[in-house]
């Protein structure tokens, strides 16, 4: 089972290494997600043994950073498309 939650949740990955919150109609990445994905799959490793090395975790890493704005905090999109939230630079 837990390798099917795993397959869900990769599932969810876009190809620029964001993820979305559910696969119909959302097309769009969000910080909120990458970082429940990330824990999900993390924790799935560590309880089950499930792989996280196929994840392109170097394009999510990249995806986070792009989120990242002047002052410091995190949006929830990448480029200044949002303004720095303090849950999202928690996550």
């Amino acid at each position: 089972p837990a390798e099917g939650i795993a397959q869900y949740v990769r599932s969810h990955r876009l190809a620029d290494g964001s993820y979305r919150g559910r696969l119909e109609v959302a097309w769009e990445g969000d910080c909120r997600f990458v970082y429940s994905a990330l824990c999900t799959l993390a924790l799935l490793r560590a309880v089950a043994g499930c792989s996280i090395d196929a994840l392109g975790l170097d394009e999510t890493t990249a995806w986070l950073l792009r989120c990242q704005n002047l002052d410091g905090g995190f949006g929830c999109r990448p480029d200044g498309e949002c303004e720095s939230h303090s849950g999202h630079t928690f996550c």
